[in-house]
């Protein structure tokens, strides 16, 4: 089974665009699934995350958020 990472982000956000930029390359080498969820479809989403994005988040782990933190990212790769 593929590991799943949800990344919340909004629409024309420049941090968004270029942390699942970061990320694209782990889907092909690792097969990892990356849910994109637009935190603007919903007010509990907008509530939790505001200006925090982008989020990626493994399972209800934080990986990390506004810049994508390579380090950990991995380190969660190599645990699964």
């Amino acid at each position: 089974m593929n590991p799943e990472f949800n990344l919340y982000m909004r629409s024309d956000c420049h941090l968004c665009e270029d942390m699942l930029e970061m990320l694209l390359p782990y889907k092909q080498s690792h097969h990892i699934i990356i849910n994109l969820l637009d935190i603007d479809g919903s007010e509990q989403l907008k509530a939790r995350y505001g200006l925090k994005i982008p989020v990626l988040m493994f399972q209800e782990q934080e990986i990390c958020h506004y810049y994508f933190d390579q380090q950990s990212f991995l380190s969660v790769l190599e645990n699964l």
